[in-house]
């Protein structure tokens, strides 16, 4: 999946999916956490639920994403709209 962007005037959200190796399930991933994860150069990253993500092969098709995460991005983006 594509990276998104949940903008607000006064912050912003950039996520990523990344397909789980534990779930198979694609969570989200932020920037600055994929960032922390590669800093410490242990191949874990958090997603928006907190769930710890092992990347699978980003050449696997994602499948099916995480309803905490998707819900957690979901409402980001209408708190975002209502602050315009």
């Amino acid at each position: 999946m594509t990276g998104t962007s949940c903008r607000s005037v006064h912050s912003a959200l950039y996520i990523s999916w990344y397909r789980c190796v534990l779930d198979g399930l694609t969570h989200a991933v932020t920037d600055d956490e994929f960032l922390r994860g590669i800093r410490l150069q242990e191949g874990r990253y958090h997603s928006l639920c907190g769930h710890e993500v092992l990347i699978h092969s980003c050449l696997a098709p994602a499948d099916r994403s995480c309803p905490t995460c998707r819900e957690l991005v979901n409402a980001s983006a209408r708190v975002a709209v209502r602050r315009r």
